[in-house]
């Protein structure tokens, strides 16, 4: 019961209370008001107030971008199969029956010098490909991101993490196992 009135109260306080604060509140101010994570587009435009397209390539430059990922390729595989080998093997010293100190900082000074080398081969590559833009498609590139709407240069996910089971439609199912009449 005490519950019921206090629910009663605060709705009755909620809803004598809304309209004050919707009559204080100025309009020109609330749409002025820029919305966490989206932003304005016409506000981050260059200095020179540049259209943001998508930036387009050359023949050549597809080539030489696709030449350099299979570098980038040959040389990130063999230091992430050495990563996993030595995080399988920091796994393994970690579960052992007697902790060797000296032997799992060793391992994971290994996993953190393989994780940095990493790193810079995916920045130098990312540097060569913008070493091989013109000003123009580095800004395209650069405001490509900023743009609103649906996937203008911002990942998704492929739906995977959001599957449901089927619902139950209470009708028996067609695939019992038995084979067909």
């Amino acid at each position: 019961m005490k519950f019921a009135v206090a629910l009663f109260a605060l709705t009755l306080l909620a809803q004598t209370a809304t309209p004050t604060f919707a009559q204080t509140s100025d309009s020109s101010e609330i749409a002025n008001v820029p919305i966490e994570g989206k932003a304005n587009i016409n506000a981050l435009g260059g200095a020179d107030g540049a259209a943001r397209v998508k930036p387009k390539f050359t023949d050549e430059q597809k080539e030489k971008f696709y030449e350099m990922k299979n570098k980038m390729l040959s040389e990130v595989g063999p230091k992430k199969v050495a990563l996993a080998e030595e995080q399988r093997l920091l796994k393994d010293l970690l579960t052992q029956d007697s902790l060797d100190r000296k032997a799992i900082l060793g391992a994971q000074d290994k996993i953190n010098s393989l994780r940095t080398a990493l790193a810079n081969v995916h920045l130098a590559y990312r540097m060569d490909i913008q070493a091989q833009l013109t000003p123009e498609q580095r800004k395209a590139i650069r405001y490509h991101g900023l743009k609103s709407g649906k996937n203008h240069g911002k990942r998704r996910h492929s739906g995977k993490l959001n599957r449901r089971a089927p619902r139950a439609t209470g009708q028996e199912s067609t695939t019992t196992g038995a084979a067909p009449d």
